[in-house]
């Protein structure tokens, strides 16, 4: 009997939902809302046969779109597999033809059709000319007891071994392309708390002589390199040093390079077959400097960098007292804030303007050591997270999902854009071959959805011919083709996924609450952190906050010094885009903005509420005029809590 009742309710709510919009969205959703896939084109070593099968294959599981992804060859291919798959070299003729074929072949089957810039991460090319690649300025510390006497030349400061406490080979370093001295600087060890720049002793001789009195002394080597990294897994004809990010001329050449090339291919513009272009992880590996960033300091914080900026580059320094590292800690959040305002302005702003020029969307990972992980994902029509799959550190046979900390940051950027479309890279796989489950992607999917992200990209589906054998050609950790056991039953994966996303599509964020994290203290503190994966914590609860705000029952949203500068305060609300705040919490901050504190503070005068989580601010981060900025500041937080 209760069998009967409950087919009887399920059929009448059927009849009550047909024809509801939503209802039909989420029984039949668009190709949009179902998961895309990272395509490696393996090594390059494709051909259009092979790739329409597997769109083909791709098409039957429920897959609604692509993104080429042309990458170095997997390790481990067989000789006779490469010989019988010569590599296409990216851009060629050859290879545009394909990409202009696949994306018409996606077309027709009603998928849609991406392409990553460049190839592997982040781009670059053999094509560069050596003051168009990244740049780094390198610290070397040596210590040194007077009294003495003792002559450097300059070759012998530029090859003295790297202190392995200060900075380690990054992973894709190669030698530099060019190597100069930017600053030699002695500075004796003073204990008691002032800040002294010491000596520059760099000077165009070959010899530095230095003579030192009695006493302990630290000498600063800062060692400009250019050309110190290169793309890594970068396919032929896209490997080679990475292009300069802060450098707007170096990052519009790459572009119009890349879309000048293949353009003709597609109707004399990008857009006539792609839906987006895409730019993969920003790991630019501690790239910190560029030609013209010390005028560029002195033009838009008023002072002289170069004096602070071994000490800078050096960290906290617990023998010189928390006076001098106070001092060192403003100049410190100086120089990320010109680093990251160099990025958004040069790279960010530049890759936009490109992509719309061309007719595509601009999707992006706007994330890691060299922008806010907010205030760069409003500036992209498709910002984009990720989710990780990992080997659980207490049981070795089990996957730990995670969805990053910057999947939130991303969505609240979305929710105050108004974007419904939020794309992950979903499920990258950093566990053994053949470990991963569809259980393990409807986790992953589902602790996305949380985070407000709705659009997987799944990392990803392996170019790899059938007569290359088995397993064939597998990138990293992920096995996701047709040959992987559970094929047959993916579909039931991306249908789930597909609905899911549809519905969220469909639906507008309501966030009532805004957290500011501590982002000037963590930068002042310990510099640019590498996002999604900061190397530091600060305070330890600073991602989980708001997942325990939303196991309350409430949703919420990362807002910046920006946002709070920038929005609307009115009847009791921070305003900004179609987000409304009732509450900003305050997160153990103590460092703000004097603008993002003065529009606090007139949020809280409009009948706001300001929740202040440990400490509240108390100074302004920056040196120039710290003394009234800080009062600034303080003023602002006493009219608060008045």
């Amino acid at each position: 009997m209760r069998l009967i009742f409950l087919c009887l309710f399920l059929i009448a709510a059927t009849v009550c939902l047909a024809g509801d919009p939503l209802y039909e969205v989420f029984r039949s959703p668009p190709t949009q809302s179902r998961p895309f896939v990272r395509w490696w084109w393996n090594g390059g070593r494709v051909n259009l046969e092979e790739l329409i099968r597997e769109l083909d294959v791709m098409k039957a599981a429920g897959i609604g779109g692509v993104e080429i992804n042309t990458i170095g060859m997997t390790e481990g291919a067989s000789a006779s597999s490469l010989a019988a798959h010569p590599e296409v070299p990216w851009l060629s003729p050859e290879w545009n033809r394909l990409v202009r074929s696949v994306a018409d072949a996606a077309r027709d089957r009603g998928m849609v059709c991406d392409l990553i810039v460049g190839s592997g991460w982040p781009f670059g090319g053999r094509f560069l000319q050596p003051s168009e690649q990244t740049q780094r300025v390198l610290l070397v510390k040596k210590q040194l007891r007077g009294p003495m006497s003792v002559t450097f030349t300059r070759s012998e400061l530029l090859t003295v071994p790297l202190n392995p406490a200060a900075q380690k080979p990054t992973e894709g370093q190669i030698a530099p392309t060019s190597s100069e001295l930017l600053f030699v600087r002695l500075a004796p060890v003073d204990r008691t708390g002032n800040f002294s720049p010491g000596s520059e002793l760099l000077t165009p001789a070959d010899h530095i002589a230095v003579d030192l009195p009695a006493g302990e002394f630290e000498l600063y080597v800062g060692i400009w390199q250019t050309g110190f990294t290169h793309v890594k897994l970068g396919a032929p004809g896209a490997d080679g040093p990475v292009v300069n990010h802060f450098d707007a001329a170096a990052v519009r050449k790459y572009l119009e390079h890349m879309s000048g090339l293949l353009s003709p291919s597609l109707d004399g513009k990008l857009g006539s077959a792609l839906r987006a272009t895409f730019v993969d992880s920003l790991e630019l590996d501690h790239a910190n400097w560029t030609s013209d960033l010390s005028s560029e300091f002195q033009r838009r914080r008023g002072y002289d960098l170069l004096p602070y900026l071994p000490f800078v580059l050096d960290g906290d320094h617990p023998d010189r007292g928390p006076k001098f590292n106070a001092t060192i800690r403003r100049v410190r959040y100086d120089f990320d804030r010109t680093l990251i305002e160099l990025f958004d302005e040069r790279f960010l702003n530049t890759y936009v303007e490109w992509a719309h020029a061309n007719g595509v969307k601009a999707r992006i990972q706007a994330y890691g050591r060299e922008t806010h992980p907010l205030d760069g994902s409003l500036k992209v029509d498709l910002p984009e997270g990720e989710t990780w799959l990992w080997v659980d550190r207490a049981h070795d046979e089990r996957i730990r999902v995670e969805s990053t900390v910057v999947n939130k940051y991303v969505s609240s950027a979305a929710n105050l854009t108004g974007q419904r479309m939020r794309s992950f890279e979903a499920m990258t796989n950093a566990v053994p071959v053949f470990r991963e489950t569809l259980q393990d992607f409807k986790r992953g999917m589902d602790a996305s959805v949380l985070s407000g992200l709705n659009h997987p990209i799944l990392h990803g589906f392996n170019y790899s011919p059938l007569d290359a054998g088995f397993p064939g050609w597998v990138r990293f950790g992920s096995y996701l083709n047709e040959r992987t056991p559970w094929w047959p039953y993916f579909r039931h994966f991306t249908d789930y996924a597909a609905r899911l996303g549809a519905v969220m599509k469909q639906s507008e964020a309501r966030a009532r609450i805004a957290v500011l994290a501590p982002r000037a203290d963590e930068w002042s503190k310990h510099g640019l952190l590498y996002q999604p994966f900061p190397e530091v914590t600060d305070p330890w609860y600073q991602f989980k906050l708001i997942d325990a705000i939303q196991q309350a029952g409430f949703n919420a949203d990362y807002v910046s010094e920006k946002i709070l500068t920038e929005a609307g305060k009115q009847a009791g609300q921070l305003r900004f885009g179609p987000c409304a705040y009732d509450v900003v919490i305050v997160q153990d901050v103590n460092a703000m903005e004097p603008a993002a504190a003065a529009g606090l503070a007139e949020f809280v005068k409009q009948g706001g509420r300001v929740i202040f989580i440990g400490r509240s601010p108390t100074q302004a981060p920056g040196l120039a005029q710290a003394a009234e900025n800080d009062q600034r500041v303080q003023a602002a937080i006493t009219s608060i809590r008045g």
